[in-house]
């Protein structure tokens, strides 16, 4: 009579929305580095634009007065970050947001590849904390940045003065974060293990 033997197996799977996590983290890291790279934060149409590291005058600007300091037409030089503290602290939050957010995407990585479910977990935990805080360092970067522009307003010259497309990739970028984080919090630790039940059998025979 064959000999049944039960065991139980514990399998772990990985779950769609923590890889979705880490495309989210991906995408937020790349799109924060292209905001911080270009001059196009503020604009004022038809002669000057400003990022957070540098800044530029149109080749033929409208205007013939130009902001105190401003580069020639044509050129561009490192941005007031020297001497407004708003734009140090926007690009501080920012830089740090950046190094989160690559640990961020390293940890979600090894979190993803190893296969011991108690390393698995706490991986993921810190991946959250670490998106939890590029995410705040960001929002507090791009809310102090226009009020801190705008109640300066009537120092610079220019009559229209806007946002320009780097600062909504800025937000583009905080938008990602924001899933990465919510999809890490959302998508249930315990849902990734299942015991499995195996029975073997197995042939006996007595010897005389």
């Amino acid at each position: 009579m064959p000999d049944a033997t039960t065991t139980i197996e514990t399998v772990t799977v990985v779950r769609p929305l923590k890889v979705i996590s880490l495309i989210c983290e991906i995408l937020a890291l790349l799109t924060l580095l292209l905001s911080l790279s270009t001059c196009a934060w503020l604009k004022c149409e038809g002669y000057f634009k400003s990022g957070i590291f540098q800044e530029c005058t149109y080749a033929n600007p409208r205007y013939h007065s130009l902001p105190n300091g401003a580069p020639a037409p044509g050129q561009c030089q490192m941005s007031r970050i020297v001497e407004k503290p708003y734009f140090q602290i926007t690009a501080a939050l920012l830089v740090l947001a950046g190094a989160v957010i690559l640990a961020s995407i390293g940890v979600t990585g090894a979190g993803l590849s190893t296969i011991n479910y108690g390393q698995r977990y706490l991986y993921y935990r810190i991946a959250m904390y670490l998106s939890l805080i590029g995410l705040i360092a960001q929002q507090i970067a791009l809310v102090v940045f226009p009020l801190c522009f705008y109640f300066e307003l009537e120092m610079w010259f220019g009559s229209t003065w806007e946002l320009d497309w780097s600062y909504g990739v800025g937000w583009g970028s905080s938008i990602c974060t924001f899933f990465a984080c919510a999809l890490l919090i959302a998508d249930k630790e315990r849902e990734e293990v299942y015991y499995k039940e195996k029975t073997v059998y197995t042939n006996s025979q007595m010897v005389v």
